[in-house]
């Protein structure tokens, strides 16, 4: 971790580089984020060294390099809010990536249905003890596709952006924008993911309430049909067995006997943030300490887990509970200043980052960094594509 630490330092001071006229909305939001990230530093620290719950206790689970990766991740999205690396590099390795992962997926699924098993095994590669971990994988499709990611609620976060630029931008993808934004929803809707088939929902949801180029009269009408669309694809998905098993685990545990995913991951994050002390609600408790911190306080769940993570919060009660209203405040202004720029797809790619963060966790996570990257490159594109049709338009005058 150190070394990645050193490593990431140089490439950082080698390529930095400033920038003459930056967007007043990145500015803004950068300066916020930059708040935010020496708040959730320095509240962590004051725990670290003011009081009994660090990560040098005997309970800790964790060592003092989960700190360098937050620290890490932290300089990373700052260094991303300043809009200064390749743009156009960034929007076309990211439409080929999800391409491939498409492909991919697709062509796990013919194997899957004819039974071919592909071992997960490189030759020379042999180099940590994980390796045994990945010997009894097939291709990623344990049980079902899932591309390249270990879980298949990853693979759809990573597809999701993609479909709110085809629906929100016609300067980014420029041609077949509304047909490749249904066949990123399929392949979405395909991998049997709770939080991967709402977000799809609510991304065209918003295209047809707000950011379509639909006639005032249509809007009303899918107003009123949208929903009841929604409900009928959900009637027809919940026929089939596994999304019924994958809809009746999502919110409610009474008829299936285990805890409903959002037991864990939107109520148990709840609870707990009640359950702070004044202080811990005001100023949090700091990165990865709550359960130390439970541990101090007496403080537990009913929708606490055995054979789950502590840690684990969405990241809208994780930032609440590691950094208090005050973290929480910071990180919304953030935010704020990004939606507020003159962007559908920046306004709907902050829609989708605040439907994720009810249920999933990604706060100075790769997640985390990936969607700043591509908030950011969407909206100094936007912006450049603006200024050079304007630019057009005064030369032609």
């Amino acid at each position: 971790m150190n070394l990645l630490a050193l490593c990431v330092g140089v490439i950082l001071v080698f390529s930095v580089h400033s920038q003459d006229k930056q967007i007043a909305e990145l500015r803004s939001s950068k300066r916020w984020f930059a708040a935010f990230g020496l708040w959730a530093i320095m509240i962590t620290l004051v725990y670290e060294i003011c009081t009994n719950i660090n990560v040098t206790t005997s309970n800790a689970s964790y060592t003092i390099n989960v700190f360098i990766v937050m620290i890490i991740n932290i300089i990373l999205i700052y260094t991303i809010l300043k809009g200064c690396f390749d743009i156009d590099s960034c929007v076309k390795i990211y439409t080929w990536i999800v391409y491939f992962l498409m492909a991919l997926y697709c062509f796990q699924w013919v194997l899957y249905s004819t039974g071919t098993i592909i071992d997960f095994k490189l030759p020379f590669m042999k180099f940590t003890s994980s390796w045994s971990y990945l010997e009894y994988k097939h291709f990623g499709m344990s049980p079902y596709p899932r591309a390249l990611f270990s879980e298949k609620a990853h693979l759809s976060q990573y597809l999701v952006p993609y479909i709110a630029l085809c629906l929100y931008s016609n300067k980014i993808i420029k041609r077949h924008r509304i047909e490749k934004a249904i066949i990123v929803s399929a392949v979405v809707i395909s991998t049997i993911s709770g939080n991967g088939i709402i977000i799809v929902g609510i991304e065209w949801l918003v295209y047809f309430l707000f950011f379509g180029q639909i006639t005032k009269n249509r809007r009303i009408i899918f107003t009123v049909l949208g929903p009841l669309l929604m409900a009928g694809v959900y009637y027809m998905l919940s026929s089939i067995p596994s999304f019924s098993s994958m809809f009746s685990m999502l919110f409610s545990s009474e008829n299936v006997g285990i805890s409903s995913k959002a037991d864990y991951r939107i109520y148990r994050g709840f609870d707990i943030f009640r359950q702070l002390p004044w202080f811990g609600k005001l100023f949090g408790v700091g990165n990865d300490h709550m359960y130390l911190f439970s541990l101090e306080y007496g403080i537990s769940s009913i929708y606490d887990r055995s054979m789950q993570g502590y840690e684990y919060f969405s990241a809208w009660f994780e930032t609440a509970i590691y950094y208090g209203f005050i973290g929480l405040f910071m990180s919304y202004k953030h935010l704020r200043a990004l939606f507020k720029m003159k962007s559908n797809a920046v306004k709907g790619l902050i829609f989708v980052v605040a439907a994720l963060w009810v249920s999933t966790e990604m706060i100075f996570t790769n997640f985390h960094i990936m969607y700043v990257l591509i908030i950011v490159a969407v909206a100094v594109y936007e912006k450049r594509e603006i200024g050079s049709n304007e630019n057009w338009n005064i030369n032609m005058s």
